[in-house]
């Protein structure tokens, strides 16, 4: 075997043994994603309206299109009264205007009777 056969077979040998030939990838980019607790719309005038909620969500909401998070999570208390269709409403508008190339997780906290 020529010399240089041999030394490409000694390299590729090293090479394979070592396990350089298994390389990975370049690694992922890093990623974020935003977390929002408890938008409780109802919360602040015990129901009379939610004025402030909704304020409050859509500064979010705008705040994480513009960020451009992998994901957005919703957790906690997502309206004050169990069953107010206004106020659920409310929630699923303004949580539809988050663009649509990033996910919304919605996981509401723990349901409270209503006596």
């Amino acid at each position: 075997m020529p010399l240089v056969r041999r030394l490409a077979a000694t390299i590729a040998a090293v090479v394979f043994g070592l396990g350089l030939a298994d390389i990975p990838a370049a690694p992922a980019p890093p990623f974020f994603f935003i977390q929002l607790t408890d938008p409780q719309f109802g919360m602040t005038t015990g129901d009379a309206d939610f004025a402030q909620e909704t304020a409050n969500l859509e500064f979010a909401v705008a705040t994480a299109n513009r960020l451009r998070p992998a994901f957005v999570i919703v957790t906690g208390d997502l309206v004050n009264k169990t069953g107010d269709g206004a106020q659920v409403a409310e929630y699923q508008r303004i949580l539809g205007r988050l663009d649509p190339t990033i996910r919304a997780y919605s996981i509401p906290g723990r349901v409270r009777s209503s006596t």
